[in-house]
């Protein structure tokens, strides 16, 4: 299986951090949420998707290239 590696802003790094003690029953959700300063119902989203993907659950979709940034790039080549 191919490694990948992920850059995380701090911000990632943190809620990272926050969702694996969530997760390992160290926190709870609420409190969590409340330290991220999202909601309960972003932060039962965020789990999930962190539950499903793992760090790419995390990452915030706005810095991935959107569709027509990637048709140029083809287009280009």
């Amino acid at each position: 299986m191919k490694e990948r590696r992920y850059s995380l802003s701090m911000k990632e790094l943190k809620r990272y951090k926050i969702l694996q003690d969530v997760i390992s029953k160290k926190l709870p959700l609420t409190q969590g949420a409340r330290i991220m300063g999202i909601s309960y119902r972003q932060a039962l989203r965020l789990k999930k998707r962190f539950l499903e993907r793992g760090v790419e659950g995390i990452i915030s979709k706005h810095r991935q290239p959107h569709n027509n940034i990637l048709q140029l790039r083809m287009k280009k080549r």
